[in-house]
């Protein structure tokens, strides 16, 4: 048979098929390398999500699509990784379907002509961290669905294909508190999975905009603002070494008792000195939309208006 993936690595990862003739369809996965206790997928069938898929085993496990499907008709099948690097890497190793079940060539149905590509680059809040809420002592799946995510509703508005690479705890010259001495998303944009050292190549995949949306992680710790100003700088020359051509809109996130007048300011200088050398970089203020009823994150709510304000910015440009 056949399939087709999009995005493929980390949160938003996309294996969609089509497939007739059978009354069930199951999935083969298993997880490898994690450090949260699971991995959660949606399933949409016929453009409806009807359904998760929650791995939790690192044996291979078949994992129920949907049954008492009628034989006759065509389904369309995507399942979408709803959480972040933490859970590990997830291997689809193919479906179960009746004998006699066709998986049908992909075509259009899978996923409808789209115009743009984008590309985030984030920590928690671009992940969707608390986004369902913070539960205490729970696995950070049970807290994420990147597709209520300001980068996922964002990609849907401007009618684009997203990848989204964004991990929790992670800055750009040091990492948060709960992450202390692991790699920071400059090392982490280089990889294909986020962790295993494998190298991506940029080539396969050239967005039409990038996000950048960190900050919060390295100031959570206090870092010189020398220290972050340099960093910054370095990491849009990095990303403009694999993107030469492609406008990089850099934010500056929600959550101010983290990223603070400080780091705020510390971004938007960067983005003016960026734009004095006649680089195509964007500052977006993101601050100013949490109330104390958030819970820490951004909320649901919250990441509806970073869509609809990140959305402005892409459409003024």
């Amino acid at each position: 048979g056949a399939w087709c993936i999009h995005s493929p690595y980390r949160a938003g990862v996309h294996v969609s098929f089509i497939a007739t003739n059978t009354t069930f369809i199951s999935s083969l996965l298993v997880t490898s390398n994690r450090m949260d206790p699971k991995v959660i997928f949606a399933i949409h069938m016929n453009n409806e999500r009807i359904g998760v898929i929650v791995v939790v085993d690192d044996t291979t496990v078949h994992h129920s699509i949907a049954e008492g499907l009628d034989p006759s008709k065509t389904y369309v099948v995507t399942l979408v990784r709803l959480t972040e690097p933490q859970g590990g890497v997830t291997h689809f190793q193919g479906l179960h379907m009746d004998e006699g079940g066709v998986l049908l060539p992909p075509d259009g149905r899978i996923q409808p002509p789209l115009h743009r590509k984008i590309e985030f680059l984030g920590d928690s809040i671009t992940a969707g961290y608390g986004i369902l809420g913070l539960i205490p002592r729970q696995p950070v799946a049970d807290m994420q669905d990147i597709e209520m995510t300001y980068g996922a509703l964002t990609a849907a508005s401007i009618n684009a294909e997203y990848h989204i690479e964004a991990w929790s705890g992670k800055g750009l010259v040091r990492n948060g508190f709960s992450d202390t001495t692991g790699r920071m998303m400059p090392q982490l944009f280089r990889y294909t999975l986020a962790n295993q050292e494998i190298g991506w190549d940029f080539s396969t995949w050239i967005p039409d905009a990038v996000v950048v949306n960190l900050g919060s992680n390295d100031y959570s710790r206090n870092p010189s603002p020398a220290l972050f100003d340099d960093g910054f700088h370095a990491f849009l020359s990095l990303i403009r070494s694999f993107y030469p051509n492609t406008p990089i809109f850099v934010a500056c996130g929600p959550m101010e008792r983290l990223c603070n007048r400080e780091c705020c300011h510390t971004i938007e200088q960067v983005v003016q000195d960026e734009r004095k050398e006649n680089h195509h970089v964007y500052f977006v203020n993101l601050q100013g939309l949490m109330s104390p009823k958030d819970p820490g994150h951004p909320s649901a709510s919250v990441h509806h208006v970073m869509a609809q304000n990140l959305t402005s910015a892409l459409n003024k440009q």
